[in-house]
């Protein structure tokens, strides 16, 4: 799951009261003179190294810095604002647990000093790390509270980065009516806040949420919002995410022509960034788009080199797509022999790593296959495995199509009476399917 940048740094700064560093003795206001660093103490100006190395992206450093600062130690509100810049720098360094841990010791302190624009800023660090460490919901109770704290002291900045946890966390959840929400309100204060990242990313969420919700057209206008924002401001990954869901907007709804350029631009900048997630969604996009234009020879190089690269990444998923798909592209052919074989493949990978699913599917295709070859005692035994899987499963229209085949399969053979006897339970299937179902009985 990839973070949006918390990029606070400034921000939190403004979090500190004015008593937090001491008070000039010099009553007479300065406006134009600059804090000399000697004149500032040992803590203080660690933590101004600190927030620098952070803003320069040196998060070790700025790690170590912070560190030597908690140390050093001060006042309360002195000791806040250095767990809370420490867990914002492990948050963008991947060290989740280490920002969940300083995120819990500020809020201990704030137990005991009255900062609810300090709290904000802790709860967001404390949702990025429990949405780090794949606690979703925990994710989301953090982003909550972060949220509500936020929206009622008129903290925008607090809010958007709120936000943008409960719209990636909802999305990762598969709630994509909530994260749809949640980047809906996040657009707006992006753009009076001018945080340009902030605005990718909500875009982003609203169009992976929109193709779930299958409003493409909305999901098409989305993507094309994020492509402009990501080319502004220079972001290669936000650029070739956009263009890959374009691409699956443009294929929804028919424009096929559009959806190959989308998606060959998408591979391309994914290839350069050895993005591995966009290049697989590419590359399945690409062989689906030429296997629907019935360019056969086109899709099955795109699938075979899906199924190379997924085999390279031991993405079993994404192999066992790929095989599927250039399974159907071997049946669509007419090329059987090649069908089988990839079937098989498909029945051994699914059986090895238990997936039924698709273990079902291979072994329909591969008696569906064998028939086209009038091989049809193999058929037979492939046909009925996956009769007895299907019917495992629940899957009653694939039970009644394999039903079918069984009845093909038999007569074929001669065996009259096995051929009967299948017919009549697809018969009793079909009566069974074609029945409205009862409505669920009332408590009452």
């Amino acid at each position: 799951m990839r973070l949006p940048l918390f990029g606070a740094a400034a921000l939190i700064l403004a979090l500190a009261a004015p008593s937090a560093w001491g008070q000039a003795t010099d009553p007479a206001p300065q406006p134009e003179a600059a804090p000399a660093a000697e004149a500032l103490g040992p803590l203080e100006q660690l933590v101004t190294e600190g927030i620098s190395q952070y803003e320069q992206g040196q998060l070790a450093e700025a790690d170590a810095t912070l560190q030597r600062a908690l140390e050093i130690g001060g006042s309360d509100e002195q000791n806040l604002l250095v767990l809370t810049l420490l867990g914002l720098v492990n948050v963008n360094q991947a060290s989740y647990e280490a920002a969940n841990d300083y995120g819990q010791q500020a809020m201990t302190l704030l137990e005991t000093i009255d900062d609810n624009r300090s709290k904000t800023v802790v709860l967001n660090v404390l949702a990025l790390a429990a949405q780090g460490r794949s606690q979703l919901t925990e994710a989301i109770d953090y982003g909550q509270q972060a949220l509500e704290l936020a929206n009622a002291i008129g903290f925008d900045a607090g809010a958007l980065n709120a936000l943008t946890v409960l719209g990636t966390s909802y999305r990762a959840l598969g709630v994509y009516d909530l994260a749809l929400e949640a980047a809906r309100q996040a657009v707006p204060l992006s753009q009076s806040e001018r945080d340009a990242q902030a605005l990718l990313e909500a875009l982003t969420v609203a169009t992976t949420s929109l193709l779930a919700l299958e409003d493409y057209t909305s999901a098409l206008a989305a993507g094309q919002d994020a492509l402009e924002i990501a080319q502004q401001i220079d972001r290669p990954l936000g650029e070739a995410t956009a263009l890959s869901n374009i691409g699956v907007a443009q294929y929804r709804l028919g424009d096929l022509a559009a959806a190959t350029t989308s998606q060959e631009q998408a591979l391309a900048l994914a290839t350069d960034l050895d993005d591995a997630e966009l290049q697989l969604t590419a590359l399945y996009l690409l062989g689906l788009i030429h296997y629907d234009q019935q360019d056969y020879d086109t899709a099955a190089d795109f699938y075979q080199r899906h199924r190379r690269f997924s085999q390279e990444l031991g993405a079993i998923g994404a192999e066992l797509q790929a095989l599927l798909g250039l399974s159907s592209v071997y049946m669509d052919a007419q090329r059987y022999e090649q069908a089988v074989s990839t079937f098989e493949d498909l029945v051994a990978l699914a059986s090895d790593r238990n997936q039924p699913v698709y273990r079902g599917l291979g072994l329909s295709g591969l008696g569906f296959a064998k028939v086209q070859l009038e091989r049809y005692d193999e058929a037979q035994g492939d046909l009925e495995a996956a009769l007895e899987l299907v019917q495992t499963l629940g899957d009653r229209q694939a039970e009644y199509g394999l039903l079918g085949l069984l009845v093909e399969v038999h007569e074929a053979q001669g065996n009259l009476e096995q051929a009967q006897s299948y017919a009549e339970q697809a018969m009793a299937l079909q009566e069974s399917l074609e029945q409205p179902a009862e409505p669920a009985e009332s408590d009452g």
